[in-house]
Parts: C-alpha cells; structure tokens; sequence
C-alpha cells in the first residue's frame, strides 16, 4: 500500500505504474502532476509579452532563482519575515493549528527542511516541474506551473494497470479543479474521490480527524479503495 501527498502522491502513483504488481492500493492525497499541459497557441495568435515572461521565468526558475533557492540566498534575513507571514497565512485560512507555539514548531521544520540549506528538494522541484503557456479547455489563457511528465499523458493501457486508488481533497485545494477531476476521472479506471470541506492543500492541519479516518479506512481496504468506485463528495 502507498500513501503520498502532492508531489509524494505523484511519485507513489508512477512507482505503481512501473512496479503494478507490488502495489496493491493507492491513496493519494491533493496529487499534483495529473492535468496535461495546456493546448498551444494558434500560430500567429499574440503571446503574453511575446514570449518572453514564459521564457525568463523559467531560466530563473531553473537556476533556482524563484523557489527555494531564492530563499536560500537570502538566509536568516528572510527567516523572521517569513515566519510572520506564515503565521498569517495560517491564521487567515483558519487552519486546525491555532497555537503560536505549534505554529512556530511548524515553521520551523518548514525553514529547516526545505529553506536553510541546500536540498534535494530544490533539484526535484526542477526536475519534476516547468512553466507552460497555453490555452485551457474553455480556450481562456493560462500561465503557469505544470508537471513534465503529465499523469494524463500516460497510455490508457498502462494507466489500467494501476490498482484502486482513493483521491483526497481539500473543497479550497489549490490542486483540486474541474480540469484535474475530469483528468484524474480519465487516467484513473478505479477512482474513489472524497472531498472535504473547508480544508485546503494540508488536510492533516485543516481537518485531521477527517483525514486519518479516511486514511485508515483506505489502507484497510475500506472507504472506497478495495474495488472500483464512482466519485463522491
């Protein structure tokens, strides 16, 4: 059984696809990396700032310049301001955590895991994600980051070779979007999607009892991952 978070859940679900027969369940909460790219431009058709913005963020975000790198070269200058605005984020999307105390020990494992020194997370942000404009669905613009090995890209006969799976979201994830559900509704042959209410990308902070339940129900071979299931909320 595996269990994985955004990125974690990306890496969990291509680890069953090329390992099918050691995986028996998947559970994958607020996954990143699922929605393909958007469609290109119609030749001829004006690019935001002709091009360049697309261009320019991602030489910066490759040189590790707009993730965490950046906050690397700032050091301890960029600690305490970042400390208050984590608080505030926290406090404006009325997470579980109240506690100043449990806010700073929070805080603090962020800055040491992934701010205060070089890590392996700053080469998998590279590796795993690019900058892509194009047009959506709907034929509106849109700019921004996406995985670059899409899960939807993958062929339907592979993708059928993935066990049963249970989608975790938060009802304010930022992942969570009509593209992605109709995406992941497409990729994944025996899908369960659960949607919890008032919570967003970290549903063990916003709604932990809600969470470990139906993790725990999911790993048990209940709630929706044992057989193939349509999506509820």
């Amino acid at each position: 059984d595996l269990f994985g978070h955004s990125t974690g859940a990306y890496v969990c679900t291509h680890y069953a696809l090329a390992h099918p027969h050691r995986v028996r369940r998947l559970v994958l909460h607020g996954p990143a990396g699922i929605g393909a790219h958007p469609q290109p431009k119609v030749p001829g058709q004006p690019r935001r700032l002709a091009g360049v913005l697309p261009a320019l963020l991602g030489a910066l975000w490759w040189g590790g310049h707009l993730n965490f790198g950046a906050i690397q070269k700032l050091g301890r200058v960029a600690r305490e301001p970042g400390r208050r605005r984590f608080h505030h984020f926290q406090r404006s999307r009325r997470g579980n955590v109240e506690d100043e105390g449990e806010l700073d020990l929070l805080f603090d494992y962020f800055w040491t895991s992934l701010c205060s020194q070089p890590a392996s997370s700053d080469s998998w942000v590279n590796s795993f994600l690019l900058f892509k404009e194009g047009l959506t669905e709907d034929g509106s613009e849109h700019f921004g980051l996406y995985a670059r090995r899409p899960l939807a890209d993958e062929s339907p006969e592979r993708l059928a070779t993935l066990p049963p799976i249970l989608l975790l979201f938060g009802d304010r994830d930022w992942v969570w979007t009509p593209s992605v559900v109709r995406a992941a509704d497409e990729a994944f042959p025996r899908c369960t999607l659960r949607v919890i209410e008032h919570a967003q990308h970290h549903l063990y902070l916003d709604r932990p009892d809600e969470f470990h339940k139906l993790a725990a129900e999911a790993l048990a071979g209940e709630g929706g991952c044992a057989a193939p299931g349509s999506a509820s909320v």
